[in-house]
């Protein structure tokens, strides 16, 4: 079958797929089923949903944020965290770096502190991170308090950091493709 050409591995210390055997130009390397394929619509369908739902006036400048497909998957993986392995998508969500991972290995450029970035001595780079840092910061998604108050009215848990915040956008946005996550495929 299709599972018999690769093998999940150790590619030089990163985690990888390989070829376990020589495979043919027209082979099929692997296929991977659509309700494996995290979406916008999979967040819409969950309880983090209730985020975007809500019609509550207080908390209009949150719901509005709550619409793109980024911002969707990024807090989907923050309640499935949190829910560790009672989700569904614990193997998948497992497989994914921890924030500890990404201080570890660096992780994208617009976490680094400004000491880290001046060690780069790349101005495109410095300016790419302050660039993505301030679209961070600006987003009411990553604004201190938010959205702590309706995660929490909502029964969702407990509300996400700051730092959780930063490390979903990361992964997601390091992650996906046509607004979707694919495991494997990442």
């Amino acid at each position: 079958g299709v599972l018999s050409l690769v093998s999940i591995g150790d590619c030089q210390g990163v985690r990888g797929i390989r070829a376990a055997r020589d495979i043919g130009a027209d082979e099929i390397v692997i296929r991977i089923p659509q309700k494996a394929i995290l979406s916008p619509a999979v967040a819409d369908n969950s309880a983090i949903s209730a985020l975007w739902r809500t019609h509550d006036d207080s908390h209009e400048l949150v719901v509005k944020s709550m619409a793109s497909p980024l911002v969707k998957l990024a807090l989907f993986l923050i309640l499935e965290t949190q829910n560790g392995n009672d989700s569904e998508w614990s193997p998948y969500v497992k497989s994914l770096p921890t924030l500890a991972d990404m201080h570890r290995t660096g992780g994208p450029a617009w976490m680094w502190s400004e000491d880290e970035l001046a060690l780069a001595e790349c101005e495109k780079l410095v300016a790419d991170a302050a660039s993505k840092r301030r679209a961070a910061q600006s987003s009411p998604l990553l604004s201190p308090g938010q959205p702590a108050g309706p995660w929490r009215a909502l029964g969702l848990g407990g509300a996400p950091s700051r730092e959780e915040l930063n490390w979903a956008v990361a992964v997601v946005t390091t992650r996906w493709f046509d607004e979707k996550m694919v495991p494997l495929a990442d």
